[in-house]
């Protein structure tokens, strides 16, 4: 069963936490550098034949994108209306 589900997240929250990821990668691009270690790290464990843990922490930070986005508008949407 996916994280999401089991916290209550819907499609369309998911799709909003997927269209803030892309926001925040756009505007925050320094903070997503440790993503090209990470492929170094997926690589790594495929080849050790492990199930790579990339999923895991991506399944992690939509669950976190959720949880903000439910407690108010997304960060874009906030500069908007200022």
């Amino acid at each position: 069963m996916s994280l999401f589900r089991s916290k209550g997240g819907t499609r369309a929250e998911r799709v909003a936490a997927n269209n803030e990821w892309m926001r925040r990668y756009i505007e925050e691009t320094e903070l997503f550098e440790r993503e090209w270690k990470t492929i170094e790290r997926f690589k790594a464990e495929e080849r050790r034949g492990v199930t790579p843990s990339y999923g895991e922490l991506c399944e992690a930070y939509m669950e976190l994108l959720v949880a903000q986005l439910r407690t108010g508008p997304p960060r874009w949407q906030k500069k908007a209306n200022a």
